[in-house]
């Protein structure tokens, strides 16, 4: 494991390593399911003197990204989306976008939920795209500069400790991945609850 740990460092060091956590902001933004964290952190523990512009570069990527996914869900409409989610989400991501506007939006941002859900519902309910594009990227932008604020201040530290102890790497890691989908898997069951209740 520490073998592959040094391997992706090194390789996040080189030149390749940027350019693949600016294609996985944006692709993250709207289709695949890995949280952005998985790229910025090991970018941004190669050279954690440009944290701040790597913080930058993802939210840019990710903007560009969400406008995309609002813009197949724009063209594509209910039928395109649902393929690519259930119709429970659907119908709670598009009840929450006409409750709280771009704040829905936003908070898919912030949150440790799949921005790519309401990225796309935005779209097929026409929510207004430039107060959206403005909200989420100061949300989106808050997300990224504070991983980036920590690795800043403390990421040669940190990359040795990751080197040290890779088990709890792994398991942090592994954490990364999965929590989105339970977080949102969580707010689902509550927002259903809650729907019946009234």
């Amino acid at each position: 494991m520490r073998a592959i740990a040094e391997f992706l460092l090194e390789f996040a060091s080189t030149k390749w390593g940027p350019i693949a956590m600016v294609a996985h902001s944006f692709f993250e933004s709207f289709i695949l399911p890995l949280a952005h964290e998985l790229f910025l952190i090991p970018v941004s523990l190669a050279k954690p003197h440009l944290s701040f512009l790597y913080a930058l570069m993802s939210t840019t990527a990710s903007i560009f990204g969400i406008s995309v996914g609002y813009g197949i869900g724009r063209r594509g409409g209910r039928a395109l989306i649902l393929k690519f989610m259930t119709m429970r989400t659907f119908a709670l991501a598009k009840r929450e976008i006409h409750k709280y506007d771009a704040w829905a939006v936003a908070f898919a941002c912030f949150a440790p939920v799949p921005v790519k859900v309401f990225a796309l519902v935005a779209g097929a309910v026409h929510l207004r795209f430039r107060k959206m594009i403005a909200i989420a990227f100061f949300a989106r932008g808050a997300r990224y500069f504070l991983v980036s604020l920590l690795l800043y201040f403390y990421g040669s530290s940190m990359k040795k400790w990751i080197l040290d102890y890779m088990g709890w790497t792994t398991l942090g890691f592994i954490l990364i991945m999965v929590l989105p989908v339970i977080i949102w898997k969580i707010i689902e069951k509550y927002l259903l609850k809650k729907e019946h209740l009234e």
